[in-house]
């Protein structure tokens, strides 16, 4: 007997309450789950909770958790850790939901960055203005320490947020092509990608993690919850990223939910979930697991009653009968209910007091005779019509996101609006919140409910037909595209379905292999400066592919292009072994000897990036040979002296305004030697210093006789930064400096920018600007240099930022500084590369703040002990002994071993006297206060140690009237130490309060703290102990300011040692 259907208002009342509620998946039955979720989550955020293993002996906080919640679709696993939000937000902390997609390797990129685009969302969001003030200040400082302005360009929101903050993120704006631009050949590296820079999957990822950190703290706690972690597994995008953040894991909680369902991963997807447990690094977090299974009836029967907002008494018969349908699982429930409502499958029998289902249709609707979740949406889609049908499996095979004009385009239907509508009523759609940078299009995306519907509209298509109407939907697309406009917003996802629609079209030969390749050239072009270097290779690999075998005799100009583009792209990427395959390759296939100018140029860099620099001047110089260019191999020291003479004298012919307006260099082959020449001129730095000077004048003669090259700026920034060396022709070398800077300003390019900013701001202007103006410019290149991929340049403008620095910045920031160049690096796979020119300096901060190992005052046998295994490394090192001796001068001055200094100062001078940045300052500075010092304790060549100080004095006088914030507080104090050996002490207590107070007015923070020790202990010597100690304390409170935690003890231990009562009256202040 069918019972009577109620017509009240309470059944109307039930249908409104499932529309309402069947869509959402509140949390039931999951009590004891989310109660050790929230415990795993304080033990994360718990500052002083020590693991049961590490209380007892004391090893201090514990690594935090990491938790893996696993199971089939539908049993509640996004809800359970979407239950933590708010208690997350009640503790001031930051909620990551990361929605994972089964994406293609070469989209990973564009994933990267919506993640950056949705953190700086939810910071966006928080209504508490402190709190949100706080969050964006912590970002602004990473991004403004760490990153630079191309992402912030590439992540819409992050700019809102570094405007919000307290923190001056101007970045210097990017310097416009001239209209006037270079006419090159098409085999020149000029107007490349990786002259413009690009963002590559290690720097988005970088970016991401180093956000994370600095959000996360134990006041203000993060947690990272990434859902469907099972579609990372066929990629590399993520590998690592883990261990990555937990190298400051202080406040964060890492929560991830791994799908079970066969149906959800592809081939290369289908790993066990204990294989994925055991990638997890034990050292970096403690993992726990937990896997959800399906509902008992009693959470059932909750759900229900909640759904249809009624009284738990009258549900038990429909209770019974769902839970037998569904086994328990919450998701398949929700939408079992959704079509009783729709279908009026619901009634009440009034005689039992019950709700319960129309049996009898219950038992004929096809929709309630299938026994899964995804059998369920298949049945409901093939109940739709033949139209909205064939444009969800058109979205399908899209992804599970996809833009509504796309579908419009491929789809030939009038009203495609209306089957969106559908899907949307039907459950099966939703509009997606969020734009996807790797579908290149900024129109509304949609996206499937769940990856279930996703998977069972995509397996509608028979499994022989897939392959062929991707291609199609591929080729449909792009004969449908109106102009190039639309082809920029096109053609990611042209390409995406051409190429996985399989191998089966190369063998047709209707198919245009040389047009398809040309798109994979544009599509990488575009790739490579929107998104990365990683998804532009997939688009020149998948090229390359297309072209066959016989690539190279029968589409040499397409197949050469590409080569040329992947050389670049394998560079950014750091993967240099395959950069120089490819440039052989190159070498081996070209017709004619012009067409290998890119490759040649790129291995000439490539050889110098990995320090193999004789090889790369070798293989430079036969280059250029060959291009009609003869320089000597081994210059002598008179012939390069001759050459810049001649130079110099050349260019004083000419106004530095009409220099910038030559004419631009018109013969391509000119153009070619002066790139070989600015690749070539580092590693020539390295080894052949003479030829490297030989190189920038001859690139300066080049400029006068044959026009302007984007380059040329280049070469006046390298003659400039010679000219400055050791602080001599201050004058003429800014003269160049400005000449530079206007070529850079003519032409731009990121790359050439670099190099300039490197010679004009490292070496140049610092000798008669204030060393704070060129502080910012340095660090800028150096971050645009790790961004598009110049490690040598990003390397060089750090260690000058650093070197230039030293006087300025806290002691910890240097160190710090060096630190966070090694984590790039390392993100990047090239942290060998890096610190090899930093290591002295790096073993000095260590020194100073009590982080070395070794030798406190000599670090140069501490530094040729190190990187054995890295042959090249080492010689690079080695080469320089005088870079060692410098800082251990430096080091052994401030650890008061005064003869070790000495024996180091004679060849630290052969390095200082040739510098071009302030090390030049800092050597005659601490040279002659080591020869003073000395003079004092022993009578032995006092004279000769008075004369050599007294000739210093004479070359910093000089630079203090051209530049006095930067030199003049130096010269002060050598000149005290003088006046105190000779025993002038009005004039040496002059001396001192004057360059105390230049120091402290040029804000150099460490000069200031070196000057105050001194003057301390002159009036200690001279017996006046109550005016010694108001500048003994000053000095330590300095020291301590600057970060120097060794140099500080000693300090201390020295006052105590060596001046008895005295002592005792600072250290008890």
């Amino acid at each position: 007997v069918v019972p009577e259907k109620d017509t009240s208002e309470n059944a109307r009342r039930v249908s409104a309450s499932i529309r309402q509620n069947a869509s959402r998946l509140c949390l039931y039955g999951r009590c004891q789950e989310q109660e050790r979720l929230q415990q795993l989550y304080r033990e994360s955020v718990s500052m002083n909770l020590s693991s049961p293993s590490d209380s007892s002996k004391g090893n201090g906080p514990q690594k935090s958790n990491f938790l893996i919640l696993s199971g089939v679709s539908g049993v509640g696993k996004t809800e359970l850790a979407l239950s933590l939000k708010p208690l997350v937000h009640e503790d001031k902390g930051v909620f990551i939901h990361v929605k994972l997609e089964e994406l293609a390797p070469e989209e990973a990129c564009g994933n990267f960055i919506k993640y950056l685009n949705g953190t700086a969302g939810i910071v966006l969001d928080i209504e508490d203005t402190d709190l949100q003030r706080v969050y964006c200040d912590k970002i602004a400082k990473v991004v403004t320490e760490n990153l630079d302005e191309r992402l912030v360009s590439a992540v819409p929101l992050l700019e809102q947020v570094m405007k919000k903050s307290s923190i001056d993120f101007s970045f210097q704006v990017k310097h416009k092509e001239s209209p006037r631009k270079s006419r090159q050949s098409n085999n020149q590296i000029g107007d490349s990608s990786f002259a413009e820079g690009a963002l590559s999957i290690p720097i988005l990822r970088y970016a991401l993690v180093k956000i994370m950190q600095a959000i996360a703290s134990y006041d203000h706690p993060l947690v990272l919850f990434l859902d469907d972690i099972q579609y990372t597994c066929g990629t590399s995008a993520y590998d690592g990223m883990f261990e990555e953040l937990a190298m400051d894991q202080s406040g964060i909680f890492v929560v991830v939910a791994f799908g079970m369902d066969g149906a959800h991963c592809t081939p290369k997807q289908k790993i066990s979930l204990s294989y994925f447990i055991s990638a997890i690094n034990p050292d970096s977090y403690n993992v726990h697991y937990c896997e959800l299974g399906s509902l008992t009836s009693k959470a059932i029967h909750k759900l229900i009653a909640e759904t249809l907002s009624l009284d738990p008494t009258e549900l038990v018969n429909l209770g019974e009968i769902l839970f037998g349908l569904t086994g328990g699982n919450a998701l398949f429930l929700l939408e079992l209910l959704r079509h009783f409502q729709e279908d009026d499958l619901l009634v009440y029998d009034k005689a039992t007091a019950q709700w319960t289902c129309d049996t009898h249709l219950l038992k004929q609707h096809p929709l309630l005779r299938v026994r899964s979740l995804r059998d369920l949406f298949i049945a409901k889609i093939s109940d739709m019509p033949d139209e909205a049908r064939n444009t969800l499996k058109v979205a399908s095979v899209i992804g599970s996101t996809f833009p509504r004009n796309i579908i419009a385009k491929l789809v030939d239907a009038e009203d495609v609006d209306s089957y969106y509508e559908l899907g949307i009523q039907a459950g099966l759609l939703t509009r997606y919140p969020h734009h996807i940078p790797s579908l290149g299009t900024s129109e509304e995306v949609l996206a499937f409910r769940h990856d279930i519907i996703h998977k069972a509209i995509y397996d509608l298509i028979p499994d022989s037909e897939k392959c062929t109407l991707t291609f199609q939907l591929g080729m449909r697309l792009w004969r449908r595209v109106k102009d190039e406009e639309e082809m920029e917003s096109f053609i990611f996802i042209i390409l995406k379905l051409i190429s996985r629609g399989g191998d089966e079209f190369l063998d047709d030969e209707k198919t245009d292999r040389v047009a398809i390749a040309s798109l994979c050239l544009q599509a990488a072009t575009k790739a490579s400066k929107a998104i990365g270097f990683d998804q532009s290779i997939i688009y020149l690999e998948f090229g390359m592919r297309v072209l066959g075998q016989q690539r190279w005799r029968k589409h040499y100009d397409i197949c050469l292009a590409l080569f040329n583009s992947a050389i670049e792209a394998y560079y950014g990427t750091g993967d240099f072994e395959k950069v120089i395959q490819l440039v052989e390759e190159v070498l081996s296939r070209a017709r004619i000897f012009e067409d290998t100018f890119q490759a040649r140029i790129m291995k000439i860099y490539t050889l110098g990036t990995i320090g193999h620099f004789e090889e790369a001047v070798d293989f430079g110089l036969e280059t250029t040979s060959m291009l009609g260019e003869s320089i000597s191999k081994q210059p002598s020291t008179l012939s390069m002296l001759r050459m810049l003479v001649r130079t110099r004298r050349l260019v004083r012919k000419y106004d530095c305004d009409k220099l910038v307006q030559l004419p631009l260099m018109e013969d391509p082959k000119k153009n070619t030697v002066m790139l070989m020449y600015t690749f070539l001129f580092t590693p020539a730095f390295f080894r052949r210093p003479k030829l490297a000077a030989l190189i920038c004048c001859r690139m300066v003669d080049m400029t006068i006789r044959y026009g302007a090259s984007p380059v040329s700026g280049v070469a006046f920034s390298a003659i400039g930064a010679m000219l400055a060396s050791g602080g001599k022709h201050i004058e003429e070398a800014f003269s160049y400096g400005k000449i530079a800077l206007s070529f850079s300003g003519r032409f731009g390019g990121d790359a050439w920018v670099c190099r300039v900013v490197s010679g004009v701001f490292g070496c140049v202007n610092v000798w008669n600007k204030p060393v704070q103006t060129c502080l910012p410019p340095l660090k800028r290149a150096y971050l645009i240099g790790l961004g598009n991929g110049d490690i040598d340049m990003a390397v060089m403008n750090a260690s000058l930022y650093l070197w230039n620095s030293l006087d300025s910045v806290p002691i910890t920031a240097s160190y710090n500084f060096i630190q966070s160049l090694n984590d790039r690096m390392s993100f990047l796979g090239q942290k060998h590369y890096a610190l090899v020119p930093l290591k002295p300096l790096l073993h000095m901060c260590e020194s100073f703040v009590g982080q070395a190992t070794g030798n406190l005052k000599n670090i140069s046998s501490d530094c040729t002990k190190m990187d054995q295994e890295s042959t090249n490394d080492l010689s690079v090192l080695l080469a320089c002994p005088r870079n060692l001796n410098f800082y251990s001068m430096i080091l052994a001055y401030h650890f008061s071993d005064f003869k070790l200094a000495e024996s180091l100062a004679r060849s630290a001078g052969l390095l200082y006297h040739n510098l071009s940045t302030l090390g030049a300052a800092f050597g005659r500075m601490y040279h002659s206060l080591v020869l003073l010092e000395r003079a004092s304790s022993t009578k032995s060549c006092k004279r000769h140690r008075i004369r050599v100080v007294r000739r210093n004095l004479r070359v910093m006088r000089q630079w203090s009237k051209s530049c006095p914030e930067n030199f003049l507080g130096k010269q002060f104090l050598v000149e005290a130490e003088l006046a105190a050996l000779v025993r002038k002490s009005d004039e040496a207590k002059t001396k001192y309060y004057l360059a105390i107070i230049q120091s402290r007015d040029s804000g150099l923070l460490w000069q200031e703290a070196l000057v105050n020790e001194r003057a301390g202990k002159f009036y200690l010597k001279i017996g006046q102990q109550a005016e010694a100690i108001p500048f003994l304390e000053e000095a330590r409170r300095l020291y301590k300011e600057w970060g120097g935690i060794a140099k500080l003890e000693h300090f201390e231990t020295e006052i105590d040692e060596h001046f008895g009562e005295a002592s005792s009256a600072i250290l008890d202040q």
